[in-house]
């Protein structure tokens, strides 16, 4: 979040949704509690979006792939942390010496393939996204239950 210089009007907020980053219109992400943006990650999935999808099938942002619905009715499963131990922390890569490495130094991909013709992503330090974090291709998507 990109915020003014006394923190209370929010200027930009970048989304990371699938293959790139979105950067909304000014007034598209609220402020929950006046402190921290408003999320809405899509059911299964790592993508974010500023305003919630109630719709069963809800879009991807500038394409016309389908995305699972955001409509932020439940929480995030792994807010709980006895699930979270169960199902999401995992043991990572352990450098040469036997210390643990990063978890953004793994070079492998993340997830199992689905599909033979789209393989997982690979970790976030191999991804150009990360590697320029300021860097988001402009929406002027401001509806998100079509």
């Amino acid at each position: 979040m990109i915020a003014d210089r006394a923190g209370e009007r929010v200027r930009a907020v970048h989304f990371a949704a699938h293959s790139d980053v979105w950067r909304y219109p000014r007034g598209i992400a609220r402020l929950d509690g006046g402190r921290h943006v408003r999320v809405y990650l899509a059911r299964g999935s790592h993508a974010a979006y500023p305003r919630s999808c109630r719709l069963s099938l809800c879009h991807q942002t500038q394409t016309g792939l389908f995305e699972a619905r955001f409509n932020g009715r439940r929480g995030w499963v792994a807010n709980d942390p006895a699930v979270c131990r169960r199902r999401c922390v995992r043991l990572m890569p352990q450098a040469a010496d036997g210390a643990p490495a990063s978890w953004n130094a793994w070079n492998g991909r993340w997830g199992f393939p689905s599909s033979q013709l789209f393989a997982p992503p690979r970790t976030p330090s191999y991804q150009a996204r990360y590697r320029d974090p300021f860097a988001a291709r402009i929406s002027g998507r401001r509806v998100f239950d079509r």
